[in-house]
């Protein structure tokens, strides 16, 4: 692959990276016998050849395969976190002409095996009649045969047009994909982000818009994109500064680059297919870095955020099947939660106020929590009360803990349970559908999508809504840093109770009116909680508005299913 793109022929370059993908999804599960550092190095070095690939395919205007192979990396760098034997490993397919130049290889293949082991019984004088008379004819007749014919294909494949690979290439993910877009309807889009790594290269990046009706890949600026996204969240974990100036650029970087040939930006496009839509959905499949951004607080113009122009939520291939479900119109929610201290572990005191707030006891009416059901706080919170939940069936878990993401070892990250203990991934290995019943999981505490190991590469902002979806959750709230215990017992709260009053109201959208409402101050803390953490002044210093900075709305993101 490498090789044939130097060369400037990408078509074979393409050709060659997708058997290397290929040949890594046969891979993936027979690496856990190596140890640790040698399994995360083979996962970093297969995972460049992927975003290689897909950069390559968009860069000829070859999406649908684009967004399988983006689909495939997404795969990859999670199959640490949840090995299960009866996940057969996914490939992409090939185009008439790829497919015609594999079976030559094939062919070929199976010519030198055949060879080398007459060749091998030659060697020893062991070789009959017969056998010198076939070795000779695979030497002197069928292997050049083939070999011109392998010349043959190559050609094919070298001279196939991009638009004839797309039409028969086989893009199963992508074909499922815009069918659930259609059924969500116009107003909703899918945007799939991908970082070049190449070493000793000028840094590219694109964004690819999918629509019910199109494609369309757009080039983007991702030269310093670590050094932003590391100041940009710098800025949006200090209330008292002020995010906008870095959320315009990051926004600037994605939606306006300019565009080859003076194509029309990503902003303009979307403007444009979404200007008549009274709902616009924005779906996010996030690479890297760009995993640990909240979309939903960029700056469009450096003064207001496009929570307020648009939905946005994040998808992962293990939302894509349940994407269009119907959710039920009542809601019983279980609440889980630690407010103890279990070093390394910080105490969360607000947890005890923030799950009263949510639930409230079966049968209790009045006063209390906005959903009916049932809570367990620290001790209570075992991993067998967890599961004992999820069997009875609860719409709604909200869980208030940490998790650790550990990204040399992914099957070993866990999630802190209220007893002290840790509930590994390597527990769900073997569960079937554990979550099956569950629509929507809320992971409400510190750090639950964000880690602290630089070597994560955004994977941890996904990780464990990843899981839960691969084990039947619908959709999954998750935060991307260390979230405020009393905005947190504002913002969760009104989600649910939007959701509450309006049953046919989009989870995406009760959690973008809950943003909205801490953003311009619709929603206000008491005097006391401001006085007891100093938060008297907004954004602007205004004091209606005490909590419209990004800190306190803008790390809650939607995994999944939104509706």
């Amino acid at each position: 692959m490498s090789l044939w793109n130097e060369l400037t022929k990408p078509s074979l370059a393409i050709f060659y990276g997708k058997q290397a993908v290929n040949t890594y999804q046969t891979l993936r599960g027979n690496i856990r016998g190596l140890d640790r550092e040698l399994q995360k190095t083979y996962l970093q070095t297969v995972e460049v050849r992927y975003r290689q690939l897909a950069d390559l395919l968009l860069s000829q205007g070859r999406l649908p395969e684009a967004e399988q192979v983006l689909a495939l990396l997404k795969e990859e760098e999670y199959s640490g976190l949840l090995r299960r034997r009866s996940d057969p490993p996914s490939d992409i397919g090939y185009s008439s002409a790829e497919a015609a130049a594999v079976s030559v290889i094939s062919q070929l293949a199976d010519l030198g095996r055949e060879r080398g082991e007459l060749a091998a019984l030659s060697d020893k004088k062991a070789l009959d009649e017969t056998g010198r008379q076939r070795l000779n004819k695979i030497e002197r007749e069928l292997l050049p045969q083939a070999n011109a014919e392998f010349n043959r294909a190559l050609d094919a494949v070298g001279r196939e047009a991009p638009d004839t690979a797309v039409k028969t290439a086989e893009v199963k993910d992508a074909q499922a994909l815009s069918s659930k877009l259609r059924k969500l309807g116009p107003g909703t889009v899918a945007l799939y982000t991908i970082v070049s790594t190449d070493k000793g290269r000028s840094a590219r990046g694109w964004v690819m818009l999918i629509t019910p009706d199109f494609r369309r890949a757009y080039e983007v600026d991702v030269s310093g994109l670590d050094e932003t996204v590391l100041a940009f969240r710098a800025a949006l974990r200090s209330p008292k500064g002020d995010p906008r100036p870095l959320a315009h650029k990051l926004y600037r970087a994605l939606f306006r680059t300019p565009q080859p040939k003076g194509a029309p930006t990503l902003a303009a496009d979307l403007e444009k297919y979404l200007r008549d839509q009274k709902e616009r959905t924005l779906m996010w499949s996030l690479d890297g870095v760009l995993r640990y951004v909240p979309v939903a607080a960029l700056s469009p113009d450096g003064e207001h955020y496009l929570v307020e122009s648009y939905r946005n939520v994040v998808f992962t291939p293990a939302s894509i099947p349940t994407l269009a479900n119907p959710v039920s119109r009542d809601w019983r929610a279980l609440g889980l939660g630690v407010s103890k201290e279990h070093k390394p572990f910080v105490a969360l005191p607000g947890v005890p106020r923030e799950l009263s707030a949510i639930v409230r006891k079966d049968g209790e009416q009045g006063a209390g929590g906005v959903l009916p059901g049932a809570v367990k706080l620290d001790e209570a919170f075992s991993a067998g009360a967890m599961m004992d939940g999820l069997r009875e069936g609860y719409p709604v878990i909200h869980i208030a803990s940490h998790f650790r993401y550990d990204p040399a070892d992914p099957n070993r990250s866990f999630l802190l349970l209220g007893d002290g203990a840790h509930l590994e991934m390597s527990t769900f290995n073997d569960a079937a559908n554990v979550f099956e019943k569950t629509e929507l999981l809320t992971l409400s505490a510190c750090e639950t999508a964000m880690g602290s190991n630089k070597e994560a590469n955004g994977k941890d902002a996904e990780g464990l809504g990843y899981v839960a979806q691969k084990l039947g959750a619908q959709s999954v709230i998750a935060t991307l840093w260390p979230v405020d215990d009393i905005g947190t017992q504002i913002l969760m709260p009104m989600f649910y109770r939007l959701r509450e009053a309006s049953p046919g109201l989009a989870k995406a959208e009760a959690l973008r009116q809950a943003q909205l409402a801490l953003l311009t101050g619709a929603l206000k803390p008491t005097t006391s909680d401001t006085e007891s953490r100093g938060l008297l002044t907004g954004l602007n210093g205004n004091v209606k508005a005490s909590y419209a900075h990004p800190y306190y709305w803008a790390p809650f993101i939607l995994i999944g299913n939104w509706k």
